[in-house]
């Protein structure tokens, strides 16, 4: 069996589907299915957004592992439970449980410090210098100091929250999307602006 066979088993299992009733949801047959995942058989692109639309997932996940699968053994692995923001604004607290779409399960192998994690969803594409578009998803640890070049996730008052490029300069922070039509923010302290924490990860969206 291949990787994508065994995250599409794993999945199928975790959600409690049959491997018929996967088939029927991804409108494909049951012997396709299983083929593919016993990796007799590789799915087209088409036919791997059927079934991660049938799982409630984004392809990459499938694809690239992007968002970890969680295996009928969970307790093995070194996953954790993140909760995906609906949106970032400075007038409402941020882990509200009526501000949480819902909750992805990542590998933490390589993070020593999971506190105060959240998922983003980037609103635009005003992040293309930074390779960040609409849809990508930012991993975003609460609080943490960023430091000059790095990347942030930026409250404002009177506006939705963005991820910027944040540069220090005295009592001035300058927040550059390095997108080459738009000029950089320039905020102070009284600027309506708060930067809410800093992007550790970025999964990309294939769709």
């Amino acid at each position: 069996m291949n990787d994508l066979g065994e995250k599409i088993k794993t999945l199928r299992k975790q959600a409690r589907f049959t491997l018929k009733l996967l088939a029927q949801k991804s409108n494909i047959s049951s012997s396709y299915l299983c083929d593919i995942e016993k990796g007799r058989s590789s799915p087209s692109l088409e036919t791997l957004k059927s079934i991660a639309a049938a799982l409630k997932m984004p392809p990459s996940a499938l694809l690239y592992g992007s968002i970890p699968i969680v295996a009928e053994d969970s307790a093995s692995l070194n996953l954790s439970k993140i909760p995906l923001l609906k949106q970032a604004t400075l007038h409402q607290p941020l882990l509200d449980p009526c501000n949480i779409d819902r909750f992805l399960f990542i590998s933490m192998d390589d993070l020593s410090d999971r506190d105060n994690l959240v998922f983003f969803r980037v609103k635009d594409d005003t992040m293309l210098g930074s390779r960040l578009l609409q849809g990508d998803l930012a991993l975003v640890k609460l609080d943490a100091e960023v430091k000059q070049g790095e990347l942030a996730l930026v409250g404002f008052k009177k506006k939705e929250a963005c991820i910027r490029r944040v540069y220090h300069l005295q009592n001035q922070t300058i927040l550059d999307t390095g997108h080459p039509g738009l000029k950089p923010d320039v905020v102070d302290q009284s600027g309506g602006a708060r930067i809410l924490g800093k992007v550790i990860r970025a999964i990309i969206n294939f769709d």
